[in-house]
């Protein structure tokens, strides 16, 4: 007799594709390997990819930091949040003004000015002894955490064609593992050596980079790059030319604000009755970023079966769920699931809006995805603003209420976009 199949058996997504385009399995892969490529060594691709979860780590090693430093400076959470706020917005400036010149300018020397500017806002902040200046040390340490965006298009160059993809994908790999751990690394060691201490590792990690991948970077060539005002220009044009760039960037704005809501309203959130978590607890729950990681190869997947509009509905949908979760409770089982669905559903978003965005023109993939991710991160301070200011009078409640508006926000504009889009290779690889 026939043996009866799964239904689900004849379904690809559920399959294991023979080749996806995912960091997590990219890495294992390239760290497995045995052979260098030509210009591209394993040693130093796996230098890349550190050195850009370096970078975007010094993003996030404020969010579990708040109530201490609160404390240490005498002020409210939203006071305090400001700094978290002005910390995204100084990254989404540098990602619109500074990522540009990356086409105009010697990557190499732009890169070691940029570790060096990072290195040193870390340590005024490690050093600051008051509310504005640990404000002018995140104003210097945003538009300098852009060097992994710069990472993605060298390493892309250095990389043999048939190669390109798995050596960008550890890059992003790199990326993605600098997020997770960096809310865990801050959490523990301001724990043990206070705030300041953090401050004090991205500063050695910078010194690190410096040391270790500057001496290995290619010197590279701008002779074709356009004036500096004409890629502005170019931005501007692109904005205004493309109506469905303009919504996805809203969308993934409105997803985005929802997730830095929690993010920066969390730390307090738990330092209060009944959960006394201290920094390290609050830390920790990144590890959730795990399920993310996990979960990207089957969203790329789906991207690549459906479109990017039912991947970012997905994404809104589980958002959705993740702070209707929290309207109804924020007990620790109801949290942690919350903090998945969200990581999860982010993730989507970020990638169906993303890859939305770069299909619009092959030939300006990467000026769309500085538009893209500057908006992205305006969203995302937004969000940390709103948080920031809301939890001390509306708690749980008042968090939930704003992702559940981002999420519908999100999920509207979305169902009045067109039907699937096709997904483009990673940015940087034209």
């Amino acid at each position: 007799m026939r043996r009866r199949q799964s239904r689900f058996a004849g379904t690809r997504l559920f399959q294991r594709p023979a080749k996806l385009y995912t960091p997590a399995i990219a890495l294992m892969e390239t760290m497995m390997a045995s052979h260098t490529h030509a210009g591209l060594s394993r040693p130093l691709l796996l230098l890349y990819a550190a050195a850009s979860g370096c970078a975007v780590a010094n993003l996030y090693y404020i969010q579990p930091l708040l109530p201490q430093m609160a404390q240490a400076f005498h002020c409210g959470l939203g006071q305090i949040g400001a700094i978290a706020t002005a910390l995204q917005l100084a990254y989404a400036a540098g990602l619109l003004l500074l990522l540009p010149l990356a086409d105009a300018v010697d990557k190499k020397g732009f890169l070691t000015w940029l570790w060096i500017s990072n290195g040193a806002g870390s340590i005024l902040a490690a050093l600051a002894d008051s509310w504005s200046v640990l404000m002018l040390a995140n104003l210097a340490i945003g538009p300098s955490a852009i060097s992994a965006q710069l990472l993605i298009p060298l390493v892309s160059q250095q990389a043999l064609p048939e190669q390109r993809g798995r050596a960008v994908g550890v890059v992003l790999s790199g990326m993605l593992s600098g997020i997770l751990l960096s809310r865990v690394a801050s959490g523990l060691i301001a724990a043990h050596g206070g705030w300041q201490a953090a401050y004090w590792l991205a500063a050695a990690l910078d010194g690190a980079l410096l040391l270790l991948v500057r001496p290995r970077l290619p010197r590279s060539q701008t002779a074709a790059a356009a004036p500096y005002p004409q890629l502005l220009a170019s931005l501007w044009r692109l904005w205004l030319s493309h109506p469905l760039l303009r919504a996805s960037v809203l969308c993934g704005a409105a997803s985005f604000a929802a997730v830095s809501a929690l993010w920066a309203a969390l730390a307090w959130l738990l330092a209060q009755p009944p959960y006394h978590y201290a920094s390290a607890q609050v830390g920790a729950l990144g590890l959730v970023g795990i399920a993310g990681i996990l979960a990207t190869p089957y969203l790329g997947r789906l991207a690549d079966l459906r479109g990017s509009r039912h991947l970012v509905a997905l994404g809104a949908g589980l958002s959705l769920a993740a702070f209707l979760l929290l309207l109804m409770g924020a007990k620790l089982p109801a949290l942690l699931l919350a903090l998945i669905l969200l990581d999860i559903g982010g993730r989507a978003a970020l990638l169906g809006n993303q890859l939305r965005a770069l299909a619009l023109d092959e030939s300006a993939r990467a000026r769309l995805n500085t538009l893209f991710m500057s908006c992205y991160f305006l969203g995302g301070a937004f969000g940390t603003r709103l948080g920031s200011s809301l939890a001390p009078q509306y708690g749980w409640g008042g968090i939930a209420a704003i992702g559940v508006a981002g999420a519908l926000i999100a999920w509207a504009i979305n169902r009045r976009l067109p039907g699937p889009a096709m997904r483009p290779a990673p940015a940087g690889t034209h």
